[in-house]
């Protein structure tokens, strides 16, 4: 394991620890990935929290990016929430950030994530996978992955639902009920 990955994973473990311990739910999420040609991947991520017991709570959460050889470090990036803007803190060496989450008793919080990154080839990724880490399940969750017409999705790591046109790009959806993921949200496209 090279050093940088064992640094993000223990970094990622001290916040997760972080996070189980304020007794927060991970319940759902909406995910809406689009390919801007030539080469830049946009997603929005809408996440739901909130505390097992129902009291109020103030916590902290890790969000990871994918970052390889062919994904760059997201250039741009904001995070909102009932209240608006969220100050957030940024972990390029890490490829992650750390966001504060804030839930009123009895209420769902929900933040908001938006952000590009650049491909360095014709192949995205959004992590799924560390929904594992929350030992439980999302529910009801809605992801999408949008392209240009004149782009053709090659793969997609999950089976879509539906596939449709929509203001001359073709987006292609699925839903998810009880959702464990056991491998991230990849794609490959070409140009027609």
């Amino acid at each position: 394991m090279s050093g940088t990955i064992a640094t993000r994973l223990a970094f990622a473990l001290f916040f997760t620890a972080d996070v189980f311990a304020s007794d927060l739910d991970f319940v759902k999420e909406n995910i809406y990935v689009s390919l801007r040609l030539p080469d830049t991947m946009c997603v929005t991520g809408e996440y739901f929290f909130a505390a097992k017991d129902g009291s109020a709570l103030s916590t902290s959460v890790v969000y990871p990016f994918p970052v390889d050889s062919s994904i760059a470090f997201p250039h741009a990036i904001q995070v909102t929430d009932k209240e608006g803007p969220v100050a957030f803190r940024s972990h390029p060496e890490q490829a992650m950030i750390l966001i504060p989450v804030t839930i009123g008793k009895g209420d769902t919080g929900t933040t908001i994530v938006v952000y590009r990154q650049r491909l360095k080839r014709n192949t995205g990724r959004y992590i799924l996978t560390t929904t594992k880490s929350w030992q439980k399940p999302l529910g009801k969750s809605n992801y999408s992955v949008t392209v240009p017409s004149n782009t053709v999705l090659i793969f997609l790591s999950y089976e879509s639902d539906t596939v449709y046109q929509k203001n001359g790009s073709l987006v292609y959806s699925f839903t998810k009920s009880d959702f464990m993921p056991a491998r991230d949200l990849v794609f490959s496209f070409k140009r027609r």
